[in-house]
């Protein structure tokens, strides 16, 4: 509801009348055409423009204003508040790159891949990070990859799309992606960019739930790429410790490679209640394994930082641990791109101490849908199946982790495209369905959808 509503022309136009007949019933020439209804007409509609700016200014320091005004509102903001986003790039897909040999080492260096779709060459993707192919190997799998055009039209939805490469290394000979590219999004709408602002103003204590959620959804990382979801969620076994969890509109795929083994020699004895420190790369997303006098340290006997890349490790009794003793950490992954970014930025801007926040990417947990479709006589069934199994796809995509699929409400949401390419009537096998946990996002492939 609006906090300053303007007069319109003919109210104002109403009062002056009023007014003017109450101090002098001799100004009678009120009529249209009339030289004092003119003149009062003219004012009234300066009034009006008046009162509009009024209006214009009022919404825009509630942040109800739209376009310009909202944006001049924000230029106010201080420098941390990114304005109003530019159109991004769709990332993900998880590629599979495939070569010609198996016999020793291809490195496919950042960037150094142009692939697309053959229906639409126009948008091209790359390869976000370097990767290679061991040998004994001829493909490389769960390589993200960027469209280099930002914008909703670089999102692909079906698997095994992408068909053309344009650039490459010589000896590789195929590319596809064996996910939807998604994240890709248009200019930033008023009631986005409102939104984001009013949530950044509830940032600025830095370390609140909603706090850490605003700061991931107006953060970007050096190749452009935003985030659409972000979740905290509070670990209610291990105090102090929660993990913001992040989606860019994907599944997050491709957002890890293997870590570097790090290693060296001990060069002091653990005594009783010490710890021993270790650097391990990171930001970890999967446990490293710890090594020490050539014996794999257990779990249980060291505590691991994966947001600052730390281990320490406690004196355990049943390893005998001297200077000297080789020790190694490797075998894990690691987060790359807006994760490891985000993680770096909150690491020095935001955590209190005694507090530990890891951004990580949500735990797919898989879904598949059945629905029978009735639809006006003569329809092209198939295309109007691969069009809502694209919609379906589409929606559930859009939901942030931890959100159910609510069945009714996804009906609705694809409606008018349903009514406009000729279904009457839309149901579906599948009650609503529900993530694991917070930390888990409803994921759905094409070739899970099944329409009747």
């Amino acid at each position: 509801m609006a906090i300053y509503i303007p007069r319109l022309p003919f109210e104002i136009m109403a009062e002056l009348v009023a007014r003017v007949v109450s101090v002098s019933r001799d100004l009678s020439d009120l009529s249209e055409g009339g030289v004092l209804g003119t003149l009062m007409g003219s004012v009234a509609e300066e009034i009006g423009a008046v009162e509009r700016r009024i209006q214009e200014f009022v919404d825009a320091f509630y942040f109800r204003g739209t376009g310009v005004n909202l944006d001049r509102r924000l230029n106010d903001f201080p420098a941390g508040f990114p304005k109003r986003r530019q159109s991004t790039p769709a990332v993900g897909g998880a590629f599979r790159v495939t070569r010609s040999l198996s016999t020793g080492t291809t490195t496919v260096a950042a960037r150094a891949m142009l692939v697309s779709v053959s229906t639409s060459p126009t948008t091209q993707y790359t390869n976000v990070s370097a990767f290679t192919i061991d040998p004994g190997s001829y493909t490389a799998v769960s390589i993200a990859f960027v469209a280099l055009s930002p914008g909703a039209a670089g999102n692909i939805l079906q698997v095994g799309a992408v068909d053309t490469i344009s650039r490459k290394p010589n000896e590789v000979i195929e590319c596809t992606n064996t996910q939807p590219l998604l994240g890709g999004s248009d200019k930033e709408r008023d009631p986005e960019l409102r939104q984001r602002a009013e949530r950044w103003v509830g940032s600025l204590a830095l370390t609140q739930n909603e706090a850490l959620e605003a700061i991931a959804l107006n953060f970007q990382a050096s190749d452009g790429v935003v985030l659409r979801h972000a979740r905290m969620w509070n670990d209610p076994d291990q105090r102090g410790y929660s993990e913001l969890v992040v989606s860019d509109g994907s599944d997050m795929i491709g957002y890890t490679r293997p870590a570097e083994t790090y290693s060296g020699q001990l060069t002091t004895l653990i005594g009783t209640g010490s710890r021993y420190t270790f650097t391990v790369d990171g930001p970890v997303a999967t446990p490293p394994v710890l090594t020490t006098a050539g014996q794999v340290r257990p779990r249980s006997s060291y505590r691991l930082q994966h947001e600052r890349n730390v281990i320490y490790l406690n004196k355990a009794p049943q390893f005998t641990v001297t200077p000297g003793d080789a020790w190694s950490v490797g075998g894990h992954e690691v987060y790359t791109g807006i994760i490891a970014e985000l993680q770096r930025y909150i690491n020095v801007v935001c955590v209190a101490a005694g507090v530990t926040v890891r951004v990580v990417a949500p735990t797919s947990q898989a879904i598949a849908l059945t629905y029978n479709m009735v639809s006006v006589s003569g329809s092209d069934l198939n295309a109007l199946r691969t069009q809502l199994n694209q919609a379906i796809v589409a929606y559930v995509a859009g939901l942030p982790p931890g959100a159910p699929l609510i069945i009714y409400q996804m009906t609705r949401a694809i409606a008018p495209l349903s009514v406009a390419q000729g279904v009457v009537n839309l149901t579906f096998d599948q009650s609503d369905l529900y993530p694991g946990s917070p930390r888990h996002k409803l994921t759905l492939r094409l070739s899970d959808v099944t329409g009747r």
